[in-house]
């Protein structure tokens, strides 16, 4: 069942945010150095400086559930996922982490842990990676020479990702070796090759376009010969193949004021071009639903503040020569610089018993903050209709509703029931929808008139339906219909040649219109004390006539044509 989803409009202080499909969990938000008492939206080691980027990544368990959040060089915090609130740490009991270590945290499908370490010289020794077996384990240390994990002498840990579990373990290293010597630029693969748990040994090496995997790799399936979505600060997405082969270069459109259009404000949301991702966003991964394939992305060296540097988008890659951008929210925070454009994306993924899914993304930005959202998909991937706006109002004794939708996935239309009491509603109306083949990532208005209106209060829903008739209904909107006089009458009723309108002399003026259940106009007229209206050629049938005061009051009044 498609749900529709009232979009919130969340505001920034230098940034105005579009429409969303997503629900915000809650948010947590970097503090400033000092702060005493620590605030309850945020945690005491989680700060606004721009000298550590410390806080540099973060995972989620399916098996206990829990969210994980380095720190590299100290700790790797235990976090209540449903409600940010901070439960413990990880054992660190055997190991030392050195200065970058824990850069990078990564979780199994089983519930294994794995943190990699940030080597940034040849001078700075190997690439350490740290295990643990679940959650309450003491971690065993892997990555020197003598465990077999011997990696290229460069920057490595930048970029670090996980795949498969117990023995089908794969790991992904890449980083940013441009700022030291050799400058070579590759993703290498770690793969375990044997039971014990430091059975680990390097089975690949994709060279690679200068730092385009700088700060992230996103595999698109499990293994060795996976495709690989890679990203780096300023350098396009790609998506290559097991063998470094470039399959896609995506087109990048960066938000905000440009040099080809200088007049967008800074700190104004503009949307990127269709097809396109921005270049400065830094951290990504990779999903699918159904037969639908995604990209999260998040993360930016956003100085001066355009707006990337708190944003997550959400992209349909399914084409990958048609890429669309289907949802976009952010931090709500005033920007601090997050110079090296460190930040990271974690997901939660709850299948429901109808097949749709529930997707909770957590951003964590260096500097910032972090938050959790939720998007709800359906079984096969699409989206649900997001309504925006619903509006119901009386003018001239017509009731007119308006709505809008954000975005519309195998939508057929909209069945507008009114009810003289909130409760049972019968149809009135169907409005198509306007998107194409019932599918839309743009806004769409909508608008429907019940020139039917019985006297008194109305209440009007949207029950909006699927082409595979599923529905779900909108919020109850309440209109007033009635008169301050309410002595109007009709006689006789059934009527055959003559129907006589009686109204009072307040309301001296008013106007009649008589019409059919379905709106359309017969007779119009204007009503004194007693007025003889000639029916005699109307068809034999069910009528409604309606009087309309000077100021607008409105009552109709039902009657038979013999």
């Amino acid at each position: 069942m498609r749900k529709i989803v009232l979009c919130m409009l969340l505001t920034a202080t230098s940034f105005i945010a579009a429409a969303q499909n997503s629900v915000r969990n809650w948010e947590k938000t970097a503090i400033v150095a000092g702060t005493n008492p620590i605030p309850v939206n945020g945690y005491s080691w989680f700060q606004t400086t721009t000298t550590t980027n410390n806080i540099a990544s973060c995972a989620y368990n399916p098996v206990t559930d829990r969210l994980y959040v380095a720190n590299r060089g100290i700790d790797i915090y235990i976090i209540n996922p449903a409600t940010g609130e901070q439960i413990g740490t990880l054992s660190k009991v055997g190991i030392t982490q050195g200065t970058f270590g824990f850069q990078k945290v990564r979780v199994t499908s089983t519930g294994e842990i794995f943190a990699a370490s940030l080597r940034t010289s040849t001078a700075n020794g190997n690439t350490f990676v740290y295990y643990w077996a679940n959650e309450t384990a003491n971690p065993v240390q892997l990555g020197n020479a003598s465990t077999g994990i011997t990696l290229n002498s460069e920057r490595t840990g930048d970029s670090f990702a996980v795949t498969g579990s117990g023995q089908n373990v794969v790991m992904y290293f890449g980083g940013n070796p441009s700022i030291v010597a050799p400058a070579t630029h590759s993703v290498q693969i770690v793969n375990k090759n044997g039971p014990g748990i430091t059975d680990f040994v390097k089975v690949n090496n994709i060279s690679l376009t200068a730092n385009s995997a700088r700060s992230g790799i996103a595999p698109v399936t499990t293994g060795i010969t996976s495709d690989l979505w890679i990203s780096g600060v300023t350098v396009a997405k790609r998506l290559i193949t097991s063998t470094g082969v470039e399959t896609k270069v995506v087109v990048s459109t960066r938000l905000g004021p440009s040099a080809s259009d200088p007049s967008i404000p800074v700190g104004t949301y503009t949307p990127t071009t269709a097809g396109s991702i921005s270049d400065k966003f830094s951290a990504l991964e990779y999903f699918e639903i159904g037969a639908k394939k995604f990209l999260a992305t998040t993360g930016a060296n956003d100085n001066p503040f355009t707006g990337e540097g708190l944003i997550l988008h959400i992209y349909d890659v399914t084409d990958v020569n048609a890429i669309k951008l289907i949802e976009s929210t952010q931090l709500t925070n005033t920007y601090y610089a997050n110079t090296n454009a460190t930040a990271d994306i974690a997901m939660k993924r709850v299948v429901n018993g109808n097949g749709s899914v529930a997707m909770t993304f957590f951003q964590l930005i260096t500097n910032n903050g972090l938050a959790s959202y939720t998007l709800n998909f359906a079984a096969d991937g699409t989206l649900p209709v997001s309504l925006t706006s619903f509006t119901a109002g009386l003018s001239n004794g017509v009731s007119k509703l308006s709505w809008t939708t954000a975005s519309e996935s195998n939508n057929s239309g909209f069945d507008v029931q009114r009810s003289t009491d909130g409760v049972e509603f019968a149809s009135i109306g169907f409005v198509a929808s306007k998107a194409v083949q019932g599918n839309s990532s743009s806004v769409i208005n909508y608008s429907y008139e019940d020139k039917t209106v019985p006297a008194g209060t109305q209440y009007y829903r949207l029950k909006q339906i699927d082409l595979n008739g599923d529905v779900e209904y909108s919020t109850i909107k309440v209109v007033n219909n009635v008169l301050n006089e309410l002595a109007v009458k009709i006689y006789p009723n059934p009527a055959q040649n003559t129907l006589t309108l009686s109204t009072p002399l307040s309301l001296k003026g008013a106007s009649y219109t008589v019409y059919n259940m379905v709106g359309q106009d017969f007779i119009k007229g204007k009503a004194d004390e007693l007025t003889n209206i000639d029916v005699s050629t109307l068809a034999p049938g069910i009528y409604f006539i309606k009087v309309i005061s000077l100021q607008n009051e409105v009552q109709s009044l039902k009657f038979v044509k013999q």
